[in-house]
């Protein structure tokens, strides 16, 4: 196995690198395939322009405030709430939720800020749909002059 990827090197040769290097050393770049820049710049050259909408825009910033804000009260209210100390305390003793399972449901449901997650999915929403509606491209007329019409 040692001579097969030594073969061709000189006796005396200083060795730079494993095996895996000497047998990278030796490939080639590949030529692109045929049609390959052209269909590239048949793709950029129909690209149009992007229209940004400023009204949206405003929009999605504000959604994304509500959604700081949401997350940042909902992380407080999981804290100072009492759900991280509780959901420790029923992965501490696994006795209490295999006895009682509906009653460590209900206590770990009754501790989650429900209005704070609902607000932030809602501002998600909502951002999202304003970064969808704030960039339109613009359509561009088929009947621009071609430069081959006889006046």
């Amino acid at each position: 196995m040692d001579g097969d990827l030594r073969s061709d090197e000189p006796a005396g040769a200083v060795e730079r690198g494993d095996d895996i290097d000497r047998l990278y050393s030796r490939w080639e770049a590949l030529p692109p395939p045929r049609g390959f820049s052209d269909a590239i710049m048949s793709v950029v050259s129909e690209s149009r322009p992007l229209h940004l909408s400023p009204a949206w825009l405003a929009v999605g910033l504000f959604s994304l405030l509500v959604v700081l804000a949401c997350s940042y009260v909902a992380g407080q209210a999981l804290v100072g709430g009492g759900l991280l100390d509780l959901a420790g305390a029923f992965a501490a003793d696994v006795s209490v939720v295999t006895a009682v399972p509906g009653e460590v449901l209900l206590a770990l449901t009754d501790a989650v800020p429900w209005v704070e997650c609902a607000g932030a999915v809602l501002a998600i929403m909502v951002l999202r749909l304003s970064l969808q509606r704030a960039g339109r491209r613009v359509r561009i007329s088929s009947s621009l002059p071609t430069g081959d019409r006889v006046a």
